[in-house]
């Protein structure tokens, strides 16, 4: 490509991430891209791209699951790496803008609307209900400072000092993992410990153990096993499993490289061309080397107190049994068309795939030769299956949404797919159009098989007929990151 130029250092730099030349024109030429909208259709509907679960099947599935959580095979996938710095971005601007916390100042700002000054009084006012409150205090107290005196002084410059910096808590820096989300009677809990307690009750199911994987960052991993040792004994006591937990890194060779507003490389002051880590779906290669069999992703700060976790495990259970009845379906369906390519199995095969797995087929397709048509069968039943819950929509109005659509792709076809709202810029249909007609994601989720990168991305065919593969994801949040590969709701 023209334009980019890489010199020695550069190389050495690329050879050091394990990041390719040909990588990086690739990602520069994706922000050259001036159009990256999708073409909406229409939204799913109840029976169109999305089906109801009746309380027959719900039973079933329940069983199908039992069965599967008994036999061990699930896992849990949980990107963890993310620092808090989102969730404490109004009071990290404000702990650097002094002048902003003296106590006149505050309220002047606050009256003229200014957000962080607004943030920072309603955390002020919520400040006892934080489930962090008892470490801050005791953060405090060692150093021989009094929470409540401080706060009488308006000293609250001195407070986040010990909440966000080294000094105290470090909740500033700290992953989302490892602070405390829930305030309960006898205890607070950490997002690492609600994923705990969670998983246990949809995993175990009488196997005797419960399998959790976690993305974490290098310099944090301590942090996260120093807390398993300290809390997973008691909750191994508590839920009668024993967890096998397990931890990766987000691989340098799946970084972004930066770019400036002309497309051109972004530097140091040293020189050195500036790589971000990728998102979510640079952790598809972690899953990978894992090989698992039956997974569930779930991001880390994607929790609920205990009184709400009721419908989140029955949900959990009801589309991990759909997973399981479906890969089942296909396998088996795989097989016969392996064994004996007739046309009957291949009409059976078709009809499977429009009618249950609503995958749109070429206009064309009654014409083509039987082995043809078992070649193109195969190829979208032999690939990686994900379930995904919706529930129905209410905030498709606003640009955070996502939702399941059918996506106009080369003219006739109409895949189905989730997207953001803001994806659909451009497509014809305006997201306000799709408020109260559509569906949107919600977290229960569930998948199967071994995921390969290349081919979620599009770039390569599935490995043998039947050799189980995959799951891509089990998280509303996460739908944006697999655009570049086939993926089906159910």
């Amino acid at each position: 490509m023209q334009g980019v130029h890489f010199t020695k250092l550069d190389r050495r730099q690329m050879d050091s991430l394990g990041i390719t030349e040909a990588q990086v024109i690739e990602q520069i030429e994706i922000f050259r891209k001036a159009d990256f909208f999708v073409h909406l259709h229409r939204p799913c509907t109840l029976e169109d791209g999305v089906h109801t679960i009746s309380s027959l099947d719900s039973d079933r599935y329940l069983l199908l699951h039992e069965q599967a959580a008994r036999e061990g095979r699930f896992l849990k996938f949980v990107p963890a790496s993310g620092a808090a710095t989102r969730m404490f971005q109004s009071l990290l601007q404000i702990y650097y803008m002094p002048h902003f916390l003296e106590v006149e100042e505050l309220h002047h700002r606050a009256e003229q609307g200014v957000a962080v000054a607004c943030d920072f009084l309603r955390f002020l006012g919520g400040l006892r209900q934080f489930p962090f409150l008892d470490d801050l205090k005791q953060a405090m107290t060692t150093d021989g400072f009094s929470l409540d005196a401080l706060l009488r002084q308006c000293e609250f410059r001195v407070i986040l000092d010990y909440l966000l910096t080294k000094r105290g808590l470090n909740y500033g820096t700290l992953p989302k993992a490892l602070l405390k989300f829930h305030r309960y009677p006898d205890e607070c809990r950490t997002a690492f410990e609600e994923h705990l307690a969670e998983s246990a009750q949809y995993m175990d199911n009488g196997c005797g153990r419960c399998r959790v994987h976690f993305t974490v960052s290098v310099e944090h991993e301590q942090g996260f096993r120093e807390l398993m040792e300290r809390v997973g004994s008691l909750y191994e006591a508590r839920f009668r499993t024993s967890y096998e937990i397990g931890y990766s890194f987000q691989k340098t060779s799946t970084n972004t490289v930066a770019v400036d507003m002309r497309n051109r490389l972004f530097r140091d002051r040293y020189g050195r061309i500036h790589f971000r880590p990728g998102g979510h779906g640079a952790l598809l290669e972690n899953l990978n080397d894992l090989h698992p069999d039956l997974v569930y992703i779930k991001n880390i700060d994607n929790l609920v107190p205990d009184r709400l976790k009721a419908p989140v495990v029955l949900w959990k259970k009801i589309l991990g049994g759909c997973l399981v009845d479906l890969q089942d379906r296909v396998h088996a369906l795989l097989r016969d068309l392996t064994r004996d390519p007739g046309s009957d199995l291949v009409d059976r095969g078709a009809a499977y795939c429009r009618e249950v797995l609503m995958i749109p087929f070429p206009f064309d397709f009654e014409g083509w030769s039987v082995d043809r048509k078992r070649e193109f069968i195969v190829g979208k039943l032999d690939r990686p299956i994900r379930v995904c819950g919706v529930v129905r929509n209410r905030i498709f109005h606003t640009d955070s949404g996502k939702g399941p659509g059918r996506l106009r792709v080369g003219g006739t076809a109409k895949h189905l797919d989730v997207f953001h709202a803001l994806q659909s810029r451009g497509s014809g249909l305006r997201p306000e159009g799709l408020q109260g007609k559509s569906l949107r994601p919600s977290p229960p989720c569930g998948q199967r098989r071994r995921v390969h990168l290349q081919e979620i991305q599009g770039r390569a065919r599935p490995e043998g007929i039947g050799t189980p593969r995959s799951v891509e994801r089990v998280h509303g949040r996460l739908d944006h990151l697999y655009r570049g590969g086939t993926r089906r709701d159910f």
